[in-house]
């Protein structure tokens, strides 16, 4: 199959069709998917298409069209450094059930297991049905290849709560590092809707990967940054069988001025999600009642 598309008629999709989205092909009638659709993959154009996974519609008649039974489904986005897939149940579209997640780790083709997680089947209650219940291993939403990483916690009614920790791992290594985490409120009630994040926590930096291992230390209270923020970053390439290391600090202050709002106060170091060793390009400054004074950019 090489290209995408299909046919309409006055009443919309039907028969065969090919969508670019992962080569996704199946039927439609009447403008709504039926029976079996797969996923196709190939990581070059000279190279054979591969069905990598896919499942079910339902065939019943009606203005929508829903996932049923045991689907392989490829994440967003997959590609030759994001080869992951989720395996588990539908019911009327829903996630429900156990779901796993594969990848692919090496340029083997070795695949393993790298999470899951529960969802309600909503036999207890039907308004659960779909939510995230129990011990999670979840991926980040950037993980490719140079950026292994993954979330591991708990969720009661699909909202985060107690402890949740953050693993690494390196392109070569054969297991994942603890890198960082925090706590999240367990007590979930009206006044706390969400999840929200308490005490001392470790965070990444937007755009973590090997060439940019950047993380946050500091405090929170009640989902809001509070006090002095720290910064540290590293990098590591694999030259003659050694690894090279090289740190510095940053950060800056948070206070809290009303429940649910802080705002950034002194000096402060500003990092893009581009930051790396080769490009350490940053902003230095101090912030008055939460707005910029002074901004200097630096970098090497």
């Amino acid at each position: 199959m090489k290209n995408g598309g299909g046919y309409y008629d006055n009443q919309g999709k039907q028969g065969k069709w090919i969508e670019l989205t992962n080569n996704f092909f199946g039927a439609y009638k009447n403008g709504k998917r039926v029976g079996r659709w797969d996923f196709q993959y190939r990581e070059t154009i000279y190279q054979q298409f591969e069905l990598i996974g896919g499942g079910s519609y339902d065939n019943q008649e009606g203005s929508e069209s829903f996932r049923i039974g045991k689907w392989f489904e490829p994440s967003d986005g997959f590609h030759s450094n994001n080869q992951v897939m989720y395996v588990g149940e539908y019911q009327k579209g829903i996630r429900v059930g156990k779901w796993e997640v594969y990848m692919i780790m090496d340029d083997y083709g070795s695949i393993h297991q790298i999470g899951f997680g529960e969802y309600d089947d909503g036999q207890e209650d039907e308004s659960r049905l779909g939510m995230k219940q129990g011990k999670w291993h979840e991926l980040s939403s950037l993980l490719q290849s140079s950026s292994k990483v993954i979330y591991f916690g708990e969720y009661k009614n699909d909202i985060k709560i107690g402890r949740w920790e953050i693993y690494w791992k390196e392109k070569d290594e054969k297991s994942f590092k603890l890198i960082g985490g925090g706590l999240y409120e367990d007590k979930i009630d009206g006044q706390f809707p969400e999840a929200i994040k308490q005490g001392r926590w470790v965070e990444l930096n937007e755009g973590f990967r090997n060439s940019s291992l950047l993380t946050w230390k500091g405090d929170y209270q009640n989902n809001n940054k509070i006090g002095r923020w720290n910064t540290s970053f590293g990098w590591k390439n694999m030259q003659k069988q050694y690894f090279q290391h090289f740190s510095f600090s940053g950060g800056g202050s948070y206070y809290e001025i009303d429940i649910g709002l802080t705002k950034k106060v002194g000096k402060l170091i500003e990092f893009g999600n581009r930051f790396d060793r080769d490009n350490q390009l940053s902003c230095r400054g101090e912030y008055e009642n939460g707005k910029k004074k002074l901004v200097d950019g630096i970098g090497s």
